[in-house]
């Protein structure tokens, strides 16, 4: 019941600042300015992905299914954390400059030495996701380019994003396959035989 009532109203403040008005312009400034709707709403978007990270880790994005219940919930924050910054700039800077922590069971890194994200990081984040929903991939389009349009600084923070840890699926580990990650964020495979072949040459050598 709660959280179908959360749904409810993000959806209703999500359709109403999604018309393009003068008076949603200074809505929009208002809320960010005064009341903490666009921290708060981030903070829930990043305990709801940690939540599914866990549940998936391991599984390819495409392999990951959501209940009705989560695709709801998650559309609904990010079409509404899209609409706030709908060209306005302070609310833009106010998802960049909005520090979410990981929770405990999540070890997120999100930049080459920085494992503190941002609201901004996890807006980018629900796009894992969007292969298991079409409408949570339409809005996350809307919300990405309404966070970057005309903002170099959040534009400059999506450009040093690399990835951190490669996906070993149950796939590829039954295939003997390795995916490995250098240190420019550069994906590639190796079979693991081969892989345990030179450790066996290496232990071989020190004998």
């Amino acid at each position: 019941l709660v959280l179908s009532a959360l749904v409810t109203v993000t959806d209703i403040l999500g359709s109403i600042l999604g018309v393009d008005s003068p008076l949603n312009n200074r809505l929009r400034l208002h809320l960010g300015n005064e009341t903490t709707l666009l921290q708060v709403t981030a903070k829930s978007l990043g305990i709801i992905s940690d939540d599914l990270a866990e549940m998936s880790r391991g599984r390819r994005a495409r392999d990951i299914r959501l209940s009705t219940q989560e695709q709801q919930l998650l559309t609904s924050l990010v079409r509404l954390i899209g609409n706030l910054c709908y060209e306005c700039q302070y609310n833009q800077d106010l998802l960049r400059t909005t520090l979410v922590p990981s929770s405990e069971k999540c070890d997120v890194t999100t930049t080459a030495g920085n494992d503190t994200r941002n609201a901004l990081h996890v807006l980018l984040t629900c796009t894992t996701y969007a292969t298991s929903c079409f409408t949570l991939r339409e809005w996350g389009v809307i919300a990405i380019r309404n966070a970057l349009q005309d903002n170099s600084r959040n534009q400059a923070t999506v450009a040093e994003l690399v990835a951190q840890d490669p996906v070993q699926s149950a796939d590829l580990e039954h295939a003997g396959i390795r995916v490995k990650l250098d240190s420019k964020g550069k994906v590639s495979l190796s079979k693991i035989d081969e892989e345990q072949e030179k450790i066996a040459e290496v232990v071989d050598e020190d004998d």
